[in-house]
């Protein structure tokens, strides 16, 4: 199984200990830890070198998401780690596999939440956590924040957002990619997830429907923007 990271800064280079860690004591199976940025002088280029099956991957976002699309039976039991903070660069994968698709800003219900809010062109930013959330966070039952039961899943609270925006016509289906904990303090996206989410979402473009979402969420945290149909 491989692993693509996103980034190779900070959050990535801790990425690459905690799954050579989770390697090293057989809770994963590694064959191989790809570091995905456009810097190939970035931090953790310069510790890759000892990590068994590492590599970084030079090349932009975009240019990855590419390959994300042209390689679905190879790299269909792989998994994705996306960075808590960054670009929705699952959004912007999709989004630029169609010139018939492009963005509108999100114009819906704003939810009442610890923080919800509609930044730069139009996404809308969701959290459930009161503050800000430890880094290896594993999102326990028990939330480390509140020392109370998390009894929310932020998956959830999309779905019942986009059965409002329904209903209204604001949007007719949504994309919703879930990143939960995997192991050691690192979060991930099953890339058959990824493909299979898409695949449907696709359909539906074809089949005519015209305006969807997209959404990248963990347990406690979103991210969602709108795409059209042309």
């Amino acid at each position: 199984m491989r692993y693509f990271i996103a980034g190779g800064g900070c959050y990535g280079s801790y990425y690459v200990r905690q799954l050579d860690r989770a390697r090293e004591k057989g809770k994963i199976t590694a064959t191989e830890i790809v570091v995905v940025d456009k810097d190939p002088q970035c931090a953790v280029s310069k510790t890759l070198s000892s990590v068994k099956g590492s590599r970084l991957e030079v090349c932009d976002w975009l240019t990855f998401g590419k390959q994300v699309w042209e390689h679905q039976t190879e790299w269909w039991d792989d998994m994705w780690v996306p960075t808590p903070i960054g670009p929705h660069i699952l959004y912007h994968w999709v989004a630029n596999q169609n010139v018939s698709l492009h963005h509108v800003a999100y114009e819906g219900t704003v939810p009442r939440l610890d923080y919800a809010k509609v930044i730069g062109s139009g996404t809308l930013v969701l959290s459930h956590a009161p503050g800000v959330c430890p880094v290896n966070c594993v999102e326990p039952k028990i939330c480390p924040l509140t020392k109370d039961d998390r009894d929310w899943e932020m998956k959830d609270t999309v779905r019942e957002l986009i059965e409002k925006e329904r209903a209204s016509h604001q949007i007719e289906d949504a994309a919703i990619f879930v990143c939960q904990h995997h192991s050691h303090g690192v979060g991930t996206i099953p890339m058959s997830a990824i493909y299979t989410e898409w695949n449907r979402i696709d359909k539906r473009l074809a089949s005519g429907t015209k305006r969807v979402a997209v959404a990248t969420v963990s347990s406690c945290h979103g991210i969602m923007d709108v795409i059209e149909r042309r």
